[in-house]
């Protein structure tokens, strides 16, 4: 990644806990050069900076449980941006409840803890778990009260719609991923802005 700078790689992972821990230790080491680690010299000078400019660090958040897990673990780690990838969403996120005092604003360099990008979207395919469009709807506006930027990828094969009795959304894209299709206020495609 270091050696390709003209490329953006976006890092999603299950396991945020492992990548805290490798991510810490990593940049001590390659500093260090130490002998275990088999960093080559055209490698350690393409790293200038670090956390490297061009590497975004996410973590999969499905539900409220999975979000509680994980993102602590991914507010330790050093990165360009840090997302989160609420897909698919299964339940309801309250992203407020992971912090005291809210969700946390893009800070102003790598090392300030925040959350710089959310996606959001429902399942697609045979068998796909339904998606409620007021799930979809509160992830956006906590991503809009925290300064953070969305996307709404899709609304899933299986989106409903309404409170207390819902109704499945007649989306003609199997995916439920034509923007045109769903209500306007989910028609939200925001990308972070990277300071390079």
């Amino acid at each position: 990644m270091a050696l390709c700078p003209q490329h953006t790689f976006q890092v999603l992972t299950k396991r945020a806990e492992r990548m805290a821990v490798y991510l810490s230790a990593l940049w001590p080491d390659i500093m260090a050069s130490d002998p275990k680690r088999e960093i080559d010299a055209e490698t350690k000078a393409a790293i200038r900076e670090w956390p490297l400019p061009n590497v975004w660090l996410g973590v999969s958040c499905e539900d409220q449980r999975r979000a509680d897990e994980r993102i602590p673990n991914l507010l330790k780690c050093p990165a360009a941006v840090r997302f989160l990838s609420c897909e698919p969403l299964l339940g309801a996120i309250d992203l407020d409840s992971t912090w005291p005092g809210g969700m946390p604003s893009p800070g102003d360099g790598p090392y300030v803890p925040g959350i710089h990008w959310c996606i959001v979207g429902g399942e697609s395919g045979p068998g796909a778990r339904p998606c409620r469009a007021t799930w979809v709807r509160d992830v956006v506006r906590q991503c809009a009260d925290a300064g953070v930027s969305c996307f709404v990828k899709q609304l899933g094969s299986n989106a409903e719609e309404g409170y207390g009795v819902h109704r499945k959304l007649r989306l003609k894209n199997s995916k439920g991923g034509d923007p045109s299709e769903w209500p306007e206020d989910l028609r939200v495609r925001e990308m972070p802005e990277v300071a390079r």
